[in-house]
């Protein structure tokens, strides 16, 4: 292919391409149309109508042209008087176009004949207009272009369309005023070189034009007004970003309702504009409410108008995060009903907890309810890590935001005070459900043997114990013997269930009566007195307890994981549980049994012989007795067996497995294993606290230790030091939970989170 076809079929391409990104509005108007948008931005004078487009163009119109495109033609007119003294001798200066000619001219934009004058009832040519326009938009004669390549310049930047203005050369001198206007609309559509922005957007910028005149012109097109974002600031504001700045909007045409119900129109008014983004005063309450919201009659800031703008969202959401924390905090606050709110603690807590004069509640910042026995009700929670704070002559507002503050003086079952000493506070939406009256829900036979009681409020676990609260019998009057009642653990941890179990069984959809005695709520102000209800014994099976897997910790301790929770009673008995060589010979009973469900209320711990040690690569099997029972009082059908492998790894020496400071005066010890409540895991000349300060070394003895449970001790001192400073803990042994010694340790301990 030769270098002339070559170079051809690229200009051809280049000249599909340009064509191709003009923009649509410029290729689709009519010159008539470009003329009366022209007209509205104050560049033609008058009418397409009235503008003789098929006249040839004066040499004076093309400077008035220029100045309007350029936007100086308000500048021009304050300063004619200078402006209308120019050098040529034939410019009169009371002419209307001197002004326009003398501002060219001093800029440079125009030059006269080689006479020295200007001619300007001459007309001009569509090279030295085209040449004008350009000087317009920032490109300087023979420095970004030579005359030859005018038309090439003016059709690549889009001034003319014509394909064959990439080619042409010879120059046009009966340029139109109809060809003008043509190229005078596409230029305020080229990029300006000085502003780097499209020539329009140079005048709007400048003051020259409006953006509203723009969108009339046909410059910008302009969408209908929508909403691109909406969420809810908090409970009372709400945030709308729409796809365009838009004028304010008045209360009357802000339309909001909840959950399609348009009849309930909730009240908005305008808090903020600022061009595209919207803040109105909406209340708005709860991610479980929809909310709809319609601005009527929006005006951007062209002066369109769309008739009705829509958006939905979900009501504003409170979000608090939990505090997870190893000193004494306050962990999480969950809302309960329109009078009661649940408390939960990072650590556990005891009766010392519901004295009313450690908490108050405020509304923003005004006092709510004061800590006294008249305004406020506490008790802990069935689970001991929390309590229940209920109102005693009040209610919260529905989803009110409210903060509790809790004073530092309360003390954990850790034996430490809350935040240190210093209050505590946390805020809280208030629940929309109103505080019901303590009431049994339903009466669910569970099995043949046991009912489970569903309450709508959470119980007295210490009432719920008493089996003579309550009172079963047939329905000809035959009493039913109890033989003992709980708060269900298993189930739920709500502390709303409780469990009947009675000595005989059921007659399978036998008719009965329960009659509750006396039962109250955790929080001990709201009673059910001898009330009775008929149910129907229409039980089916439930789960039986079975062995979940038992595992080898040593070869002198298994951990067996049953299925439910066990019957503590049964669960300690040693000779329940026998472990036997699955094809040798081996018989083994523990010598001890461990089981505490707060530490895991499905595991139990045995402790074999120390002649019946277990081998590594030998199968065996843990026989459970039927005699054994579930949490519920039910025994076991037959023998429970389960297979596990033996190990030859000697038992681990009980250590500390974790030191923590969860006060200015307290340390957190956890073991590797279960620790006896016996000397000297519970002496305080058993540990001592070693650290440095400026290299002199300090050594202190705890003042007290409290054993919480057999993986949990409680180091109590005068004080520690601060937290940069190194702790070291250190033992003379300890003594795990079947009298196994270790021997001297430490612990580095760590600085709890705060």
């Amino acid at each position: 292919m030769n270098i002339a076809k070559r170079y051809s079929l690229i200009l051809i391409a280049l000249v599909i391409l340009l064509v191709s990104i003009l923009p649509t509005t410029a290729i689709g108007m009519t010159i008539n149309e470009k003329a009366n948008a022209l007209h509205q931005l104050g560049i033609l004078a008058d009418t397409a109508a009235n503008s003789n487009l098929s006249e040839k163009l004066s040499r004076a119109h093309a400077a008035a042209f220029i100045v309007r495109l350029t936007g100086k033609e308000e500048h021009v007119i304050r300063y004619a008087d200078i402006y209308n003294i120019t050098s040529f001798p034939d410019v009169d200066p009371t002419q209307w176009y001197a002004k326009y000619v003398g501002y060219c001219a001093k800029e440079k934009i125009i030059v006269g004949t080689a006479k020295g004058t200007f001619e300007p009832t001459g007309y001009i040519s569509e090279k030295a207009f085209l040449r004008l326009v350009l000087s317009a938009l920032g490109y300087i004669y023979n420095e970004d272009y030579p005359l030859e390549q005018v038309y090439s310049r003016a059709f690549s930047l889009g001034l003319v369309t014509d394909s064959s203005y990439f080619n042409r050369t010879e120059d046009n001198v009966n340029y139109t005023r109809g060809q003008a206007v043509d190229v005078l609309y596409n230029a305020l559509k080229t990029i300006n070189k000085n502003t780097g922005k499209e020539m329009f957007y140079s005048l709007i910028d400048d003051g020259a034009i409006t953006r509203e005149a723009a969108v009339k012109a046909g410059l910008i097109i302009d969408d209908e007004t929508s909403i691109e974002e909406i969420e809810p600031l908090d409970f009372n504001k709400l945030y709308i970003r729409f796809n365009e700045n838009i004028k304010p909007i008045t209360s009357e045409n802000i339309v909001m309702y909840a959950n399609g119900k348009d009849a309930n129109l909730i009240e908005c008014s305008l808090a903020s504009l600022d061009g595209n983004e919207l803040v109105l005063y909406a209340p708005n309450r709860g991610a479980k409410t929809i909310y709809t919201i319609k601005l009527l009659n929006v005006e951007d800031e062209d002066g369109n108008i769309t008739a009705e703008v829509t958006g939905t969202f979900t009501g504003y959401e409170l979000k608090i995060d939990d505090v997870e924390a190893d000193y004494f905090r306050i962990k999480r606050i969950e809302a309960i009903n329109e009078k009661s709110i649940r408390v939960l603690f990072t650590h556990p807590v005891n009766v010392n907890s519901e004295i009313p004069e450690f908490y108050s509640i405020y509304d923003e910042n005004r006092l709510f309810a004061v800590g006294n026995y008249n305004d406020i009700t506490v008790r802990t929670n069935s689970s001991a890590d929390g309590v229940i704070l209920t109102l005693n002559n009040k209610i919260f507002s529905p989803n009110g935001i409210y903060t509790l503050e809790i004073d530092g003086d309360l003390t954990s079952a850790y034996g430490v005070k809350l935040n240190d000493g210093d209050s505590d506070s946390m805020k809280f939406v208030a629940s929309t459900d109103s505080a019901e009256p303590f009431a049994l829900v339903e009466i669910i036979p569970y099995d043949s043997k046991t009912l489970l009681l569903n309450f709508n409020k959470e119980i007295n676990p210490f009432l719920a114990s008493q089996i003579y609260n309550f009172y079963i019998t047939k329905e000809d009057g035959t009493p039913i013997k109890i033989a003992r009642s709980f708060v269900d653990k298993v189930i739920s941890s709500e502390g709303n269930l409780l469990f009947i179990n009675i000595e005989g069984t059921f007659v399978k959809n036998g008719k009965y009566i329960l009659i509750i005695n006396n039962i109250s709520d955790v929080s001990r102000r709201e009673y059910i007195t001898e009330k009775s209800y008929p149910f129907t014994a229409d039980y089916g099976s439930s789960y039986e307890l079975t062995i979940h897997s038992v595992y080898a910790r040593d070869n002198k301790t298994l951990e067996v994981y049953l299925s439910t929770h066990p019957d503590k009673n049964t669960v300690n008995m040693a000779s329940y549980y026998t472990i036997r060589g699955d094809g040798h010979s081996y018989t083994a009973t523990p010598e001890k049994v461990f089981y505490d469900d707060n530490i895991d209320p499905n595991m139990v711990i045995l402790y074999l012989p120390e002649g019946k040690k277990l081998v590594n690569n030998k199968d065996y099997y843990l026989t459970v007795d039927s005699r054994m029972k579930d949490l519920i009082g039910n025994p076991i059908a037959k023998n429970i067996k389960e297979y596990f492998s033996g190990t030859s790894a000697s038992a681990e020496m009980p250590e500390i497995e974790d030191a923590v400071t969860i006060s200015r005066d307290a340390i957190k010890l956890t073991f590797n294993r279960e620790i006896a409540l016996d000397a000297p895991n519970i002496l305080t000349s058993n540990y001592v606290l070693e650290y440095s300060v400026s290299d002199v070394q300090y050594r202190k003895v705890p003042l007290s230790v409290i054993y919480i449970n057999a993986k949990t001790v409680i180091l109590k001192f005068d004080n520690l030091v601060d937290d940069e400073i190194l702790l070291t803990i250190k033992y003379n042994k300890l003594k795990d939970y079947n009298g196994i010694e270790g021997t001297q340790g430490e612990a580095e301990v760590r600085h709890g989170i705060k």
